[in-house]
């Protein structure tokens, strides 16, 4: 058996890493951003549909992917367009978006634990209410049992909340900042067609 678990190790099975490309097609490079915004290029926000675009994609093919862009633009715009601000204009406004997402995190995840601890003095008194509540009334009648089973009811549900936040109300904000994260580090190509 150790010999096959030897064997097994020095065994080299390599996974085939497959590019995925997201093929964007433009006229000109403007396109790419907001038109209102009167920043230069690099600072510039990017058009609501072309974040949107890439977004989707980027969520359809996940995480694990090598993903790459490819901007599509005419050939006679290959002199009038600037591939590196063009580059640096879009992984700057994802790497924007990725350090709200992060804020936006820490901001849930710091008012998770105000309510946690909120909710955990709601039980706690609620709790501690119950067991002096039959401390006090020894015979259960059915009036004593709903109130206590009640404060049992109430105190988990002061709980309800505080737990959701902490347990699953920042997953999506995470998923978002790494989403953004991965369209910030990605390889953008340019094809003069």
């Amino acid at each position: 058996m150790n010999r096959i678990y030897y064997l097994l190790s020095k065994l080299k099975i390599h996974k085939k890493v497959v590019t995925k490309y997201i093929n964007i097609r433009i006229k000109r490079q403007d396109q790419l951003f907001n038109s209102f915004d009167p920043s230069p290029f690099i600072e510039k926000d990017l058009d609501n549909d072309a974040i949107e675009y890439l977004v989707s994609y980027f969520e359809e093919y996940g995480l694990n992917e090598k993903i790459e862009i490819l901007i599509h633009l005419p050939k006679s715009q290959k002199r009038r367009t600037s591939e590196k601000i063009i580059k640096k204009g879009i992984h700057n406004y994802f790497e924007y978006k990725k350090d709200i997402e992060s804020h936006k995190i820490k901001k849930k995840l710091e008012s998770s634990r105000v309510s946690f601890i909120i909710g955990l003095m709601i039980l706690i008194s609620c709790m501690g209410l119950k067991y002096a509540l039959v401390a006090r009334l020894m015979n259960y009648s059915w009036a004593s049992a709903i109130l206590s089973e009640g404060l049992t009811i109430g105190g988990w549900v002061a709980m309800w909340k505080p737990m959701g936040e902490i347990l699953y109300e920042w997953l999506p904000l995470k998923r978002d900042r790494d989403i953004y994260n991965k369209i910030s580090e990605a390889q953008i190509e340019f094809i003069y067609e």
